[in-house]
């Protein structure tokens, strides 16, 4: 019993995020290593708890360091897959609609 009650105290509630809070948390991180922090091999959990802090302050939710680092995750999978994309030669973007365009055969194989 006493095990449900602990995993119950550390699950955090879900938080979705806006883009405006993606934004700030970004440039705050980006912020970071501008002023010549070292992430070699990533942030430090106190970069991601100052961040929180930030989002926590400018938009008044409950956001914890493990939600930005778990949301900076999602952020490197999305640049990944535009990077693939880029990669494809018959991949082209359109301007107007902000979106990465395949032919139907590359299409089709990722889909």
């Amino acid at each position: 019993m006493d095990d449900v009650q602990e995993i119950e105290q550390r699950s955090q509630p879900q938080i979705f995020w806006t883009q405006e809070m993606s934004a700030c948390a970004l440039k705050d991180l980006a912020q970071l290593v501008t002023d010549g922090i070292r992430v070699d091999k990533g942030f430090k959990s106190l970069h991601y708890n100052q961040c929180a802090k930030v989002v926590k302050e400018k938009f008044q939710v409950q956001v914890s360091g493990s939600q930005v680092t778990n949301h900076l995750k999602t952020w490197r999978t999305h640049w990944s897959n535009i990077c693939n994309y880029k990669k494809i030669s018959s991949a082209h973007f359109d301007e107007q609609t902000g979106t990465i365009l395949l032919d139907e055969k590359n299409y089709l194989e990722r889909v």
